[in-house]
């Protein structure tokens, strides 16, 4: 079992069989694809679902952070809706080999995510944030 100071998925288990695959995103093909990705707050368009990329294995990840607080999140090639601010860090990475920078929404300043600058960069959103456009 995975521990807190390995900084790893709340489901121990996934994350050791995902450990050969690291954090190697790869394109997703699903009946979704083109449709907007938006803030849930104001409804400006963050991404596209055909962005959705799988890291480690999978598109959707639980996660949590140093205060305990646990968030389900998605990844994504690129949101250019979500704004990165700060410096990247490397405490605390959900991903192995990833630095972590806090993305927030370019028009309402929502937090909304993390941008990853590793090889190759992503962007994991915070699935309670975000919504699909209905159209």
């Amino acid at each position: 079992m995975q521990t807190a100071s390995n900084y790893q998925l709340l489901d121990a288990d996934e994350a050791q069989e995902n450990a050969a695959q690291a954090t190697r995103p790869r394109e997703r093909h699903d009946s979704h694809t083109g449709r907007a990705i938006l803030c849930a707050s104001c409804s400006a368009r963050v991404s596209d679902t055909s962005q959705r990329i799988d890291v480690a294995g999978r598109h959707q990840h639980t996660f949590f952070n140093p205060a305990g607080i646990v968030y389900q999140i998605a990844c994504f090639a690129t949101a250019p809706g979500c704004r990165g601010i700060g410096q990247f860090s490397e405490e605390f990475s959900w991903f192995p080999g990833q630095r972590w920078q806090i993305g927030v929404c370019a028009r309402c300043g929502e937090h909304l995510g993390w941008n990853f600058d590793g090889e190759p960069a992503f962007t994991a959103l915070i699935e309670a944030r975000i919504v699909e456009a209905e159209y």
